[in-house]
């Protein structure tokens, strides 16, 4: 999961654009460096389903 992240950094840091999108949930923190306006770091958390049977899913967390 991190290697799409890698490619984007190393782009981003050669003078191109990055935009990311995502869909799904997403958790605050508390954020210490005191970089942040509002005082909260947002996060994304990744989930992976895979399918074990027709019609049944399950889920896990890659985190």
């Amino acid at each position: 999961m991190l290697r799409p992240f890698k490619v984007a950094d190393e782009v981003h840091h050669a003078g191109g654009s990055l935009m990311f999108q995502s869909s799904g949930h997403g958790k605050q923190k508390l954020e210490l460096s005191g970089d942040v306006v509002d005082g909260l770091d947002e996060a994304i958390c990744p989930v992976a389903t895979s399918s074990r049977t027709a019609g049944s899913s399950t889920t896990r967390s890659t985190s």
